[in-house]
């Protein structure tokens, strides 16, 4: 017995493939939809552990910069320190200086021998 398709046959047949093939692609679309939300949320959160770092790692900087801004303060007042220093040896120096040169003439004048 040979079997005949009919036209309606056809036009259900078709219907069927057409049936399929769009839940094919639906199920397609919602799997990738899927893994794109997922995929969205895993770079989220890999954002947020990044910024928490970057804020731990800017108030560890921010402590530094404030260490080191004291320790420049601190060497300038040393710095300071040692200039003045250094500004009355130099006028110490030349007082002496000027003593001993007064001291010699003085020696010279009275003529006693300075050994």
């Amino acid at each position: 017995m040979a079997e005949n398709a009919t036209k309606l046959d056809l036009d259900k047949l078709g219907q069927n493939l057409e049936k399929k093939i769009e839940q094919s692609i639906d199920k397609a679309v919602n799997d990738l939809s899927a893994v794109m939300s997922q995929f969205a949320n895993d770079v989220n959160d890999r954002f947020d552990k990044v910024d928490a770092r970057f804020e731990s790692i800017e108030n560890r900087l921010d402590k530094l910069e404030d260490s080191h801004q004291r320790l420049l303060n601190t060497v300038d007042g040393f710095v300071g320190r040692i200039d003045r220093y250094e500004t009355e040896l130099a006028a110490r120096d030349h007082k002496i200086d000027r003593l001993e040169r007064w001291i010699q003439q003085l020696a010279a004048n009275n003529k006693i021998e300075l050994t």
